[in-house]
């Protein structure tokens, strides 16, 4: 069973990991490459205990959309060689999701 390692509930990771609505006024309160940096973190790793039960990729889409995050690391996540070691749907379903609300929202990159 995948078991995520989850930051302090204070701490700005902590909160997005949670899926909190503090998490974002405090990411939007944080300097932007901490915020980007923490956000990162959670949809490359995904923090959710359960995916059929948490749904967090609108939550950090719209985060996405509000710090103008670029993709480049998403992108690198995806097309990494990790692939070939981990066949798991949690590697890569919550950047996959992530990126289908962007493109929903018009990003095109």
């Amino acid at each position: 069973m995948f078991e995520p390692v989850i930051a302090p509930s204070g701490t700005l990771l902590g909160l997005l990991q949670r899926g909190r609505g503090d998490g974002t006024l405090h990411a939007l309160a944080a300097p932007r490459p901490e915020a980007l940096a923490a956000l990162n973190q959670c949809v490359l790793h995904d923090p959710r205990q359960d995916w059929q039960v948490e749904n967090r990729s609108l939550y950090y889409a719209r985060l996405y959309l509000d710090l103008d995050g670029p993709l480049g690391e998403i992108e690198a996540h995806l097309f990494g060689a990790d692939d070939l070691f981990d066949e798991e749907d949690h590697r890569t379903g919550l950047a996959l999701s992530v990126l289908g609300h962007l493109a929903s929202f018009g990003r095109d990159d």
